[in-house]
């Protein structure tokens, strides 16, 4: 410690988790120091002067890493996002801030993420809402009316939100697994991140006693970027770090454990990040679950090229997982160059989002949207064709299939352009605020304008950078979704000027004919 730096606070004690699962229960974790207010604000002003050129040339990511666990639950954390408001106003940095806030004192923590708007999500992190897996693995949870209090408070308040889901917990099955990812979205979290179940050396449920007593069956999987060659002492060494997870419990098969994947797969791509905001926008107003629709998206046909990304997804989930950690340590090391070229060993979810957004666009934009006419007409609405719901559903997925077209490349693309003849702009902002979205015409232009979408110069240097990072194929681009919000790389759309593209009134009768 130099002599003009300030003492470090006294530890205090902290209250962690519990759960089986989590290493944070461990003595070690049971207290924490603080650093002083001026020494934060003076390192992060100084990370953000020297940011600052480097974002401007394009050669620096803009996100921010703190390795907090309950951020926002200290008085402390408050003035931590002024300064990091000062920062985005001064120097544009940090743009995102990954960091984990806690769950309790939810008046303090969005009253501390909403100085930095967008920047910080408020995490509501469940791994379960079943009451007897919570009781298996002695985590208590705050209820489905709790959080949907959470998610309305954190959109009032200008933050995103997202909640943590492990699949194959003790006394899991399909059914409780995807009925926790349906309370979910219907709390209105805007991104789920979903797990399998880790077995951490230090955790109970890591014990023989444990495992026995609540039928783990395991496999053994390399870590996602956790291998490479080094030189030690002189002598080239490869290694690699593996992961001991859950497959199946009593009331889950395997086949259970992977068609859940692939549910958790279908939420990540065609959910998280408002990928199909509209097409959100008009379930919720009719009371139907977004679940609902994405369990209709997986029993339609799908076209071929997403047909042959959800194949290759389901034969890498099998190939990832290995019986014996012996065997798979060896055939790492031994196969280190394919891990390191990203062939192998990467984290699949982010991996296949990319590839169905990419690869398989066009049949996921077609899909979501048959899949949204169907669950709408499961309750009346739009039945016999050629309705004015069937017009706006039909426009935004393609609406949303514009936005996100070629936005992995790293030259700049060519614009894009739609026949305009709903103002889905003014239908999201209307749903955010909570108004009532049945009525289609009430968006509807009294005549047809033309949108075009871009990339701006902002996004193609962020893109760049990142893509120049960590390259252009799917699990490079994979990485990047870890670190840059989705909805802060769409094309942006614009309107074309002139008339004719003034909503017109609602008008009166049925709504959705």
């Amino acid at each position: 410690m130099t002599a003009n730096s300030s003492p470090p606070c006294r530890p205090i004690a902290v209250a962690r988790s519990s759960a089986a699962f989590c290493q944070e229960g461990t003595q070690y974790f049971q207290r924490v120091a603080k650093k002083h207010e001026q020494q934060i604000r003076d390192e992060l002003h100084y990370i953000g002067r020297r940011m600052k050129p480097l974002l401007e040339a394009g050669s620096a990511r803009n996100e921010l890493l703190i390795t907090d666990s309950n951020f926002g639950m200290f008085p402390e954390d408050h003035e931590t996002c002024r300064v990091l408001a000062e920062c985005q106003q001064l120097y544009g940095w940090p743009r995102v801030v990954n960091v984990t806030t806690g769950k309790n004192q939810r008046d303090r923590v969005l009253s501390a993420v909403a100085q930095v708007p967008g920047a910080i999500s408020l995490s509501g992190a469940v791994q379960s809402l079943d009451p007897d897996v919570l009781r298996r693995i002695a985590r208590s949870n705050i209820d489905a009316g709790k959080l949907m209090e959470i998610a309305l408070a954190a959109a009032d308040a200008g933050a995103g939100t997202y909640s943590e889901v492990i699949l194959a917990l003790p006394g899991d099955s399909k059914a409780k697994h995807l009925g926790t990812l349906r309370q979910l979205v219907d709390a209105g979290f805007d991104r789920l991140n979903m797990f399998q179940l880790t077995l951490l050396p230090g955790s109970e449920m890591c014990t023989e006693e444990y495992r026995r007593k609540h039928g783990l069956v395991t496999r053994w999987r390399v870590m996602p970027r956790c291998y490479g060659t080094y030189t030690v002492l002189g002598e080239e060494l490869s290694a690699a770090e593996l992961d001991e997870v859950c497959v199946t419990v009593p009331d889950m098969s395997y086949e259970d454990y992977r068609e859940c994947r692939l549910m958790d797969l279908l939420l990540a791509s065609l959910y998280n990040g408002g990928v199909f905001a509209v097409l959100l926008a008009v379930l919720r107003a009719h009371q139907i679950s977004p679940m609902t629709w994405l369990e209709r998206v997986r029993t339609l046909p799908h076209g071929s090229a997403l047909t042959a990304v959800l194949k290759e997804f389901g034969v890498e989930t099998d190939n990832q997982l290995w019986e014996e950690r012996g065997r798979l340590l060896s055939y790492a090391t031994e196969n280190i160059d394919q891990y390191v070229d990203g062939h192998l060993g990467n984290n699949l979810l982010y991996t296949y989002r990319t590839r169905i957004l990419s690869e398989a666009l066009e049949d996921t934009a077609d899909l979501a949207a048959h899949a949204c006419l169907a669950v709408l007409r499961d309750i009346g609405v739009g039945v016999g064709g050629g309705t004015q719901i069937e017009a706006l559903v039909r426009e935004a997925a393609d609406y949303h299939r514009l936005t996100l077209s070629e936005i992995f490349r790293t030259d700049p693309p060519e614009a894009l352009s739609q026949t305009a003849r709903f103002d889905l702009d003014a239908l999201l902002a209307a749903a955010r605020r909570r108004e009532n979205v049945r009525d289609p015409r009430r968006f509807r232009y009294t005549e047809a304008g033309v949108r075009e979408f871009v990339l701006t110069g902002d996004q193609q240097r962020t893109l760049r950078t990142y893509l120049g990072q960590f390259g252009t194929t799917p699990w490079g681009v994979g990485r990047l979704l870890t670190k840059v919000r989705l909805p802060d790389i769409v094309r942006h759309v614009r309107m074309s000027p002139g008339p004719g593209t003034v909503p017109a009134p609602a008008g009166t009768g049925t709504p959705t004919t």
